[in-house]
C-alpha cells in the first residue's frame, strides 16, 4: 500500500474553480444563491413573527392595564414594533459578527486558496440592514396590530 494524498481543492472534487466566489459562476448560481438567502429571510421573518405573537399573548394583561390607564392603541402598536425592530437588530448584529469572524479567519488560515476570499462592501451592509428592517417591520406588524385594539376590560381578564 502506497501513501495516498488527499487534495483538498474544491476544483478536483466538485468541478469548481478555486479562487472564485459562488456569485461569479454563472446566472444559475446567482439565482440559486439569491433564492437560498431569500428563503432564509422568510424563515427569519416567520420566527420573529412567532416570537412577537407569543409576546403579545403573554403580555395581554399588561396591555389591558396600560390601556385602562390611558394608553392609546397607537402607543401599544408602536411599542411592539420597536420591540420587534430591537429583536431583529439583535439577530442582525449576531449575523454581522459571524460575518466579520469569517472575514477575519479566512485570510489568516489560508482558506482563500480553496474557496475564494470573502469580502464585504458598505453598500451590501446598507442593503442588508434595510432589508432586515423591512422584514422586522413586516413580521412584527401583525402581532402589534392584534395587540393594539384590545378592550382593556377583556384584556385584564385574560
Amino acid at each position: 500500500l502506497g501513501a495516498q494524498t488527499f487534495d483538498l481543492r474544491l476544483e478536483n472534487h466538485f468541478g469548481l474553480h478555486t479562487g472564485t466566489s459562488s456569485m461569479s459562476r454563472g446566472p444559475e448560481s446567482k439565482r440559486d444563491v439569491v433564492a437560498f438567502r431569500g428563503w432564509g429571510l422568510v424563515a427569519g421573518g416567520v420566527g420573529v413573527s412567532n416570537i412577537m405573537s407569543i409576546t403579545v399573548e403573554e403580555r395581554t394583561h399588561e396591555i389591558g392595564i396600560k390601556m385602562a390607564l390611558g394608553a392609546k392603541s397607537r402607543l401599544i402598536l408602536v411599542s411592539f414594533l420597536i420591540e420587534t425592530l430591537l429583536l431583529t437588530a439583535f439577530g442582525g448584529t449576531l449575523g454581522f459578527l459571524a460575518t466579520f469572524g469569517i472575514l477575519w479567519v479566512f485570510p489568516r488560515f489560508g482558506l482563500g486558496q480553496y474557496v475564494g476570499t470573502p469580502s464585504l462592501s458598505p453598500l451590501l451592509v446598507a442593503v442588508v440592514v434595510a432589508v432586515l428592517g423591512l422584514i422586522g417591520l413586516a413580521a412584527g406588524f401583525g402581532p402589534a396590530r392584534r395587540a393594539s385594539p384590545l378592550d382593556p376590560v377583556v384584556a385584564m381578564k385574560m
